[in-house]
């Protein structure tokens, strides 16, 4: 993965308006990067582009489908499942 994929990835996640447009960030982070070649500190900034709140709300909310809860598990097993031997 390119490092200009990931600080893209990360800029649409930080300068998201709305949810559907951080949803759409979190959609391209899934496509352009890979788990196994980023650093903790990369899957960090990931996650704090994202945000908990986000996160939160979105599986919180009774009208997400399937794929919201799909994005949501494949996002935290993406940035802390690889990380717990950390």
């Amino acid at each position: 993965m390119e490092k200009r994929n990931l600080e893209t990835c990360i800029v649409k996640l930080q300068e998201a308006e709305s949810d559907n447009e951080k949803f759409a960030a979190m959609l391209m982070v899934a496509k352009t990067t890979k788990s196994s070649e980023m650093t903790t500190e990369e899957k960090k900034r990931i996650l704090d582009a994202i945000g908990l709140t986000f996160l939160i709300r979105l599986l919180k909310s009774g009208t997400h489908s399937g794929s919201h809860k799909f994005l949501i598990m494949s996002t935290h097993a993406f940035i802390l499942l690889p990380n717990l031997h950390v």
